[in-house]
């Protein structure tokens, strides 16, 4: 990250004509090294129509991944670490786990496009997931062409991140996928969704239990589900790949 604490950030700065950042985030942070004429945000983008549903049926995806179609799917995407905040989403579950038909499906595995040996944070997370095997599912690393088809099965996309994540591509792939967003105040996050589509969160002692509150409160509201859904698409066409 470049700012007024990276070691030659001046003469760093100095160099460049222009600096292109992700996010108004990682701007401010250009920023106060000084001239801030010289840097432009310029959002990262997808293939909106690779996250369109896809036109095999809802009930058969789910099906073939093993899940009813009765089920409500929570989806976490990323890998397995503490930065991403999955203990506190499976912390988040164990708060509602009565609700047998809630499942969290964690797509992802420790290192980018592999599995590796765990680390000590990802068995303290299947440990703790081991007390709700039938609902808390994890699929290990998966292809990024496979994740539309994951997230067109599922009905609500949580990323709790803990860290300042710049410019999330998770977020806008949710809605591209029209599901409702559950995230934290991280970094460039709150840039890329709004309140219409997504429930912003802050990262303190009751993250937990408020991403437990707003998964029921969206288990039970299909109607909040399905207007959440309409502006998450809308939305999602500010960062198509060619905007």
């Amino acid at each position: 990250l470049l700012n007024a604490t990276t070691p030659h950030a001046l003469e760093i700065h100095n160099c460049c004509t222009k600096i292109l950042t992700v996010s108004q985030y990682i701007k401010q942070q250009v920023d106060s090294i000084g001239n801030s004429s010289k840097s432009i945000v310029c959002y990262n983008g997808i293939d909106i129509d690779k996250f369109e549903r896809t036109k095999e049926s809802k009930d058969s995806i789910r099906s073939n991944l093993g899940f009813d179609k009765k089920d409500f799917i929570v989806v976490f995407t990323g890998r397995i670490i503490q930065e991403k905040g999955v203990r506190e989403l499976i912390d988040a579950y164990s708060l509602i786990s009565e609700y047998k038909q809630i499942k969290i499906l964690i797509i992802g595995g420790i290192f980018f496009g592999n599995d590796l040996d765990e680390t000590d944070y990802s068995k303290q997370i299947r440990l703790k997931a081991n007390n709700y095997k039938e609902n808390i599912i994890f699929t290990g690393y998966v292809s990024y062409d496979q994740i539309p088809m994951y997230l067109s099965c599922s009905d609500l996309y949580i990323i709790p991140s803990l860290w300042e994540d710049p410019c999330p591509l998770s977020c806008i792939e949710g809605m591209a996928s029209g599901l409702p967003l559950i995230v934290t105040r991280s970094g460039g996050i709150p840039e890329l969704v709004d309140e219409k589509c997504a429930f912003i969160l802050e990262k303190d002692k009751d993250l937990s239990a408020n991403i437990s509150k707003h998964i029921i409160q969206l288990y039970h509201d299909v109607e909040l589900r399905n207007r959440m859904s309409l502006f998450a698409k809308e939305r999602a066409k500010l960062f198509s790949k060619d905007r």
